[in-house]
């Protein structure tokens, strides 16, 4: 139940197209109805009947899978996001987990004025790297915080460049 056959060479080709290079290297393959998803060392390619679509692991703020429902959801720092129900998941669950939790360099809560805001620096992998940046830095507002907040965007401005030193 848990096996699935690697990607075709039809998938492939498809997914070099969306990523946009040929070098891609594959982790692990799910599969569902009228989907596939290709684990790849930069992230998530799904490749559906409608469109062919891929997400970073460093740009997926959240999200797991249910094994009740045979979901992989992920969320966007924007609050969007999407999900896939596969029937043949593979190692999908575990791949997805971890290289989420890789793409982590460094966290840290800010609380501010309504709730916190969290400051993530995370790191893009494989073709998405860049030596010049290797961090991409993230603020993310919860409960009611209000990133456009003067005194909040003071704390998360401060909060970041101490991460940043941290960090390099």
């Amino acid at each position: 139940m848990w096996w699935t056959k690697g990607p075709s060479s039809e998938e492939m080709t498809r997914a070099r197209a969306v990523l946009g290079f040929d070098d891609v290297k594959v982790i692990t393959c799910g599969r569902g109805e009228n989907v596939t998803v290709i684990a790849v060392t930069e992230g998530l390619v799904v490749l559906t009947d409608e469109t062919d679509s891929a997400v970073a692991w460093h740009e997926i703020v959240h999200g797991g899978w249910n094994g009740n429902t045979s979901t992989l959801t992920w969320d966007f720092l924007d609050g969007s996001g999407a999900s896939v129900m596969l029937q043949k998941p593979g190692k999908i669950p575990e791949v997805f987990k971890a290289r989420v939790t890789e793409s982590i360099a460094a966290t840290r809560s800010v609380p501010v004025h309504g709730g916190d805001v969290l400051i993530a620096g995370r790191i893009p992998a494989g073709h998405l790297a860049d030596p010049e940046r290797s961090i991409t830095w993230t603020a993310m507002a919860r409960e009611s915080a209000d990133l456009n907040d003067p005194e909040t965007r003071q704390k998360v401005v401060e909060a970041t460049d101490a991460l940043k030193k941290e960090w390099g």
